[in-house]
């Protein structure tokens, strides 16, 4: 090969490696991420709590007790009104969901995110509203 096709190979190979490295910069740095796939920036929900008090029950008829506090966490304002306007079904479908767990799964992570999702359930059904976002156990003792 001859000089001249020597320096335009270098240029073009230059030239390509700027443009890699150019958009592999403005990818890392200056890009902000899009978090549900429309093209615009994901903006932090506002959500609310509300502690719907502590609970103490037997588990079942194993013999065994729960005691601990919980947490509802939802997407709507006016959903820890409701809760607080309803809090006597609320409770007792808490108590009933607790009392019908199996003691050994109720030890478990996935046991806990059980009763979370039939809390949420039962507590949609009874609110009539569907944005409780989730569940927190801000106590959870197993005697």
């Amino acid at each position: 090969m001859d000089n001249k096709k020597i320096a335009i190979l270098s240029i073009v190979a230059f030239v390509v490696s700027l443009i890699v490295f150019g958009t592999t910069l403005y990818l890392v740095f200056f890009r902000t991420p899009v978090a549900n796939g429309e093209g615009s920036p994901s903006k932090p929900r506002a959500t609310y709590r509300h502690d719907i008090g502590e609970f103490s029950t037997n588990i079942g008829s194993s013999g065994r007790y729960f005691k601990g506090n919980i947490v509802v966490e939802s997407g709507n304002k006016k959903t820890p009104a409701e809760l607080e306007k309803n809090i006597e079904p609320v409770r007792d479908a808490v108590i009933q969901i607790l009392m019908g767990q199996d003691l050994k799964q109720m030890m478990t992570p996935s046991g806990m995110q059980v009763i979370r999702d039939s809390i949420t359930k039962s507590l949609t059904e009874i609110l009539g509203i569907n944005d409780i976002t989730n569940i927190y156990f801000t106590d959870y003792i197993i005697q």
